[in-house]
């Protein structure tokens, strides 16, 4: 409380907050890298830390947005505090079992188009 002017100091919304935000704003879509990147680090975290936390090259993580590793998925939902399949609702069906031959398109670079086949985790 502000003894001068007698009104409580309010706080910065917490990470949950934001989480609960881009969650309701993303409902049936993926996460962009974006909006991934910005929650980790509300929640103290990144990529890179969640990485070497699991024994992984830094930057193996840095692509999770553009391709299907359900591992990886895990962990950054994990981190998150919520399921591969709310960050990544396209890469699982409604019960929540993993879609299998998910395919993600990538749309730059000179093979515009291409469609790669995703791989298991």
């Amino acid at each position: 409380m502000n003894s001068a002017h007698g009104t409580a100091k309010k706080s910065a919304p917490g990470a949950d907050h934001f989480i609960a935000l881009i969650a309701n704003a993303a409902a049936g879509r993926d996460w962009t890298q974006d909006e991934v990147l910005f929650c980790l680090r509300k929640r103290g975290t990144s990529l890179q830390r969640l990485a070497r936390q699991h024994d992984y090259h830094p930057r193996s993580l840095h692509n999770i947005c553009k391709r299907p590793w359900p591992r990886g998925e895990s962990i950054v939902a994990k981190a998150l505090g919520l399921t591969a399949q709310q960050v990544f609702p396209s890469r699982y069906d409604a019960d929540g079992a993993r879609r299998l031959g998910h395919r993600v398109k990538h749309s730059t670079g000179p093979a515009a188009g291409h469609v790669h086949e995703g791989r298991g985790g």
